[in-house]
C-alpha cells in the first residue's frame, strides 16, 4: 500500500460514516482485479483502504490477475470471494456464449456496478487507420488470452467484419501497448477504461497517437448484439491532442461476488461502497459512477446477490 493512499484516506476517514460497522459479521474478502497497472487493482487497493478505516470488519485482500475472463473461473474455482470484472466479458461467461460456449459459470452474483467502461480506440499518428475497418493487416494489440482486453478488442472488430486472423494480434498488456505504440511497432489497441485513463493519457501525450471512432453501422451492429453497450462519447480535451469529441460506446465495470458469500458480508459490502462515494472518488476518480444511480446498470441477466439486494431494498433503489 503506497503511504500516499494511505495519507489520502486518513484525512478524508476522519468523518466518514462507520456508524454499526463494528456490529458486522467479520470477514475476510479476497478480491480478483486485473494487472498491476490497471484500473481494477487500484480499485482493489483503494476498497482495502476504505474498509480498514470505515468498516474494519470485512477484511479486503486485492488480488492482482489476468483480468475479467481469468477472474471468473477464479470465482468458480473458490480461489477469490469477490472480483471485479467487464460485463462485456461476465455476462458472455455467465452464459456460456462466445469465447465461454458451452461452458456457463453462473458461480457468481452482481454487488453492483462500479464505473462506466468507455472504449477507446487508439492508433499510432502513421498507421493510416481512419476507422476500424483499417485493421486489417496492422499489427493491433488483442491481449492475453481469456483477458478483458481480448473481449473488448474483438466485439467491435467482429462487428466491423474482422476476425483475429486478420491482423498482426499482439498478445499484450495495456502498459506494454503503450511502450511498443512508442516505439512505432504497434499500429492500434483498443482500451476500455475511464475518462480520463492513464495510460491513453500516457500515450495521447507523446504525440504520437490518435483516438477514433467508433460509430456508424459497426457501432449500432454491435450495440444491437450486446446490449451491455451503449453510445458514449470521449468529450473533446479529455487528452492532449484531442481537440474535438469522439464518438465511441461504453459498458460497465461490475463488482461481484461468489453466490456462497455470506449474504450480511455482501451486504457490508454494498453499503459501504455505495454510502461512502467521496471518499472512494478521492481515493480513485474512477469510482466517480460508484452512486445509487448507477448501481444496477450494466447488470444484464446476472443476478443480485442476496446482500446486495437487500442493501438496495433497503435503501429503495430496488422496488
Amino acid at each position: 500500500m503506497t503511504k500516499k493512499l494511505v495519507t489520502v484516506c486518513a484525512g478524508l476517514m476522519a468523518g466518514a460514516l462507520a456508524m454499526g460497522a463494528a456490529h458486522a459479521q467479520e470477514a475476510q474478502l479476497r478480491v480478483a482485479t486485473a494487472t498491476s497497472t490497471g484500473t481494477f487493482y487500484q480499485n482493489g487497493l483503494a476498497l482495502e483502504v476504505l474498509f480498514r478505516d470505515v468498516n474494519p470488519a470485512i477484511e479486503i485482500f486485492p488480488q492482482a490477475s489476468g483480468g475479467s475472463g481469468e477472474n471468473t473461473r477464479l470465482a468458480r474455482n473458490g480461489e477469490v470471494e469477490l472480483f471485479f470484472g467487464q460485463n462485456s466479458t461476465v455476462i458472455p461467461a455467465f452464459q456460456g456464449t462466445g469465447q465461454f460456449e458451452g461452458d456457463p459459470n453462473q458461480s457468481f452474483s452482481a454487488v453492483g456496478a462500479v464505473w462506466r467502461s468507455v472504449t477507446h480506440l487508439i492508433v499510432h499518428q502513421d498507421s493510416g487507420i481512419e476507422s476500424i475497418a483499417d485493421f486489417a493487416g496492422k499489427t493491433i494489440q488483442i491481449g492475453p488470452v481469456g483477458s478483458g482486453i481480448e473481449r473488448f478488442t474483438q466485439q467491435p472488430m467482429a462487428a466491423a467484419g474482422l476476425s483475429f486472423d486478420d491482423v498482426n494480434g499482439q498478445r499484450l498488456g495495456v502498459a506494454e501497448a503503450v511502450d511498443m505504440m512508442r516505439n512505432g511497432r504497434l499500429d492500434a489497441f483498443i482500451h476500455a477504461a475511464i475518462i480520463p485513463d492513464r495510460n491513453a493519457l500516457d500515450v495521447m501525450a507523446s504525440g504520437i497517437a490518435r483516438i477514433i471512432a467508433f460509430d456508424g453501422e459497426p457501432a449500432e451492429i454491435m450495440i444491437a448484439e450486446l446490449p451491455n453497450y451503449s453510445v458514449a462519447t470521449i468529450p473533446a480535451n479529455s487528452y492532449e491532442n484531442q481537440p474535438e469529441d469522439v464518438v465511441t460506446v461504453a459498458s460497465y465495470a461490475v463488482l461481484y461476488a461468489r453466490n456462497n458469500v455470506p449474504e450480511d458480508a455482501v451486504y457490508q459490502v454494498a453499503k459501504t461502497m455505495y454510502e461512502n462515494n467521496e471518499a472512494l472518488v478521492a481515493l480513485h476518480s474512477s469510482f466517480n459512477d460508484t452512486t445509487l444511480d448507477n448501481a444496477l446498470e450494466g447488470l444484464g441477466p446476472v443476478p443480485l446477490h442476496p446482500g446486495a439486494e437487500r442493501f438496495f431494498r433497503e435503501v429503495d433503489a430496488l422496488q
